[in-house]
């Protein structure tokens, strides 16, 4: 197991593309964190290379780790294009952490894919606060790593981070705190 963000990954491919002597056949799993992987690479990844790529989402503050994105059994059998769109999010909480998204007011948001707002997050290892600044923002025991998400719906759970870009084309309403 091998890890690094993904553009290590597209540049050690466009190396591959070009010096195919490299053999990499011996690294069968990837963690993918720092970003959102395309799903091309994804897809390149595990059928040119059999290296499999799990999205992992977390934060030093997390220890680091907060989702990892494995398929189930059964989605084993889904199409291509639906198994890599799966694993292009960033994955389900992992076992100890406790997620949430809430609103502009702090109100809890369903996890129904559409929902958009700040991630919360909370656990036995979560950081309760920084070092020497008492008002960083936390509420109930409640991290707010200050990033703003969406939450697909249970029971796949699936945290999609989303970029300013992004908010401002497909979530016009949602205004982030300053």
């Amino acid at each position: 197991m091998v890890g690094a963000v993904p553009t290590v990954w597209i540049a050690i491919h466009a190396i591959l593309e070009k010096e195919p002597q490299w053999d990499i056949s011996s690294i069968r799993c990837i963690l993918i964190g720092g970003w959102a992987a395309p799903k091309s690479l994804l897809e390149i990844f595990d059928k040119k290379y059999g290296a499999n790529m799990l999205h992992a989402w977390g934060m030093t503050e997390m220890t680091p780790i907060g989702t990892v994105c494995r398929l189930k059994s059964y989605m084993e059998a889904l199409p291509d294009e639906e198994r890599y769109a799966i694993r292009a999010k960033q994955g389900r909480v992992v076992a100890g952490v406790d997620l949430r998204i809430v609103d502009e007011a702090g109100h809890e948001q369903p996890w129904d894919g559409k929902n958009v707002g700040e991630i919360q997050a909370r656990g036995p290892w979560i950081a309760s606060a920084y070092y020497n600044n008492p008002l960083a923002p936390r509420v109930a025991k409640w991290w707010l790593p200050d990033e703003v998400t969406f939450i697909d719906a249970v029971p796949e759970t699936s945290v999609g981070k989303l970029d300013k870009k992004v908010l401002r084309e497909r979530f016009k309403a949602w205004k982030p705190k300053a």
